[in-house]
């Protein structure tokens, strides 16, 4: 595939070539054939943030242009000047999501006769809702839910702004209840689709060495990671608290703390905490390499208030590794409690710490729990699996 960004030049992604391009202001857009679909399809996301949310919209969209067919195309759409637009060997980019690109971006969806558009962030409903009420070409709009809905939206607002969607995806069942309770949505429009994650190759054990060697060399005891941003409703300080309650007891544990963040005054926090009681944790911002990271834990811990998914977790159950969680939002899903991971109540150290202990009085618990959690990650997470179920909700909302 090639990329044409306007005014630029061709950037190679693999061996397809664009067909067309359109420009709106600072607005680029991409053209990649589409195969394995015989409609247009434009995926759009317009966040300004790399997380989870903006993976899936990346990976699902490069899935999607490797599907085969010459009746249909993908459009890709991204914010200009944001972490996925300038990652353009793999992330492909098309608009912002300024209300006065709506007449703009109609007539783009016209002249190439989109047939669905699919949107991943909740703050693109608005311009959507508006671009479908004033497109002169029929479209279906179709919104992938990854955040929790608090609170009810019945109001006139909300109930225009959700009458224009066709089809509504949540990742999670809790997240299902939530949205017909708080949304002026038609059951049969609501979907549950969990997210995925790739089957990984396993490392050299001499790789793996050599990363925790890196991190605390000749350490002994168990390692564990905390890989979520790193903002106080992530829980981080529940993980240190509950290091140090391991510590108190003899236990050698070694952590890792790895996310990005905006806060950095709670980032001072944590590494007071971790230098007042000398434990042996390192804190690190966005790493590139956290497949890898995950293959060298024992257990990777999610310690979030309320996780609407967790996707680290599928993660480490996918690697054989140790998933425990908080016992609140999606992560119940995922995890069945000494069966195939381990939950602990919600930022209660003590009870974490109780957990964790666990794997470190069992070496067969531990290795029953890695073991039961990639069988089910295989059997219900991958990746390959939820991106077959987007794609046939999207091709039958045609029908």
């Amino acid at each position: 595939m090639q990329l044409f960004k306007v005014g630029s030049q061709l950037r190679p992604v693999s061996s397809y070539i664009p067909k067309m391009f359109f420009q709106t202001g600072k607005v680029y857009v991409y053209t990649l054939i589409m195969s394995g679909l015989n409609m247009n399809i434009l995926e759009l996301c317009l966040s300004d943030s790399l997380g989870g949310l903006e993976l899936h919209f990346r990976d699902f969209s490069v899935w999607l242009d490797e599907q085969q067919s010459s009746e249909g195309r993908i459009f890709v759409a991204t914010r200009s000047e944001t972490p996925l637009a300038s990652r353009m060997e793999s992330d492909l980019c098309l608009t912002n999501r300024n209300l006065w690109h709506a007449a703009r971006l109609s007539k783009f969806i016209s002249a190439n006769k989109i047939d669905v558009v699919h949107i991943h962030d909740k703050k693109d409903l608005p311009l959507l809702a508006l671009v479908k009420s004033i497109c002169s070409y029929p479209f279906k709009l179709a919104h992938t839910r990854h955040m929790s809905l608090p609170g009810g939206k019945r109001d006139f607002y909300h109930s225009w702004l959700y009458g224009k969607v066709d089809a509504y995806f949540v990742i999670t069942e809790w997240m299902k209840s939530q949205v017909i309770n708080n949304l002026p949505l038609a059951p049969e429009k609501i979907h549950k689709i969990n997210l995925g994650t790739a089957v990984v190759e396993r490392c050299s054990e001499t790789e793996l060495s050599e990363l925790k060697d890196n991190i605390f060399s000749e350490h002994q005891g168990l390692w564990l990671a905390n890989i979520a941003r790193i903002q106080h409703g992530k829980g981080q300080h529940v993980f240190l608290d509950a290091i140090k309650q391991l510590k108190d007891k003899g236990i050698q544990v070694a952590g890792v703390i790895a996310g990005g963040t905006d806060d950095p005054q709670y980032v001072k926090q944590l590494e007071d905490y971790i230098e007042l009681h000398q434990l042996k944790v390192k804190i690190f911002g966005h790493r590139d390499d956290i497949p890898v990271l995950i293959q060298a834990m024992d257990a990777v811990v999610l310690t979030t208030e309320c996780e609407t998914f967790g996707l680290i977790m599928i993660e480490a159950m996918m690697a054989g590794v140790v998933a425990i969680g908080s016992n609140s939002g999606g992560v119940p899903e995922i995890i069945d409690h000494l069966e195939n991971g381990l939950l602990f109540n919600v930022f209660d150290p003590q009870d974490l710490s109780k957990q964790i202990q666990l794997l470190d009085l069992s070496s067969e618990l531990k290795e029953k729990l890695a073991l039961k959690g990639q069988q089910k990650a295989l059997q219900r997470f991958e990746k390959k699996k939820q991106f077959l179920a987007f794609k046939e909700k999207l091709l039958n909302l045609e029908e």
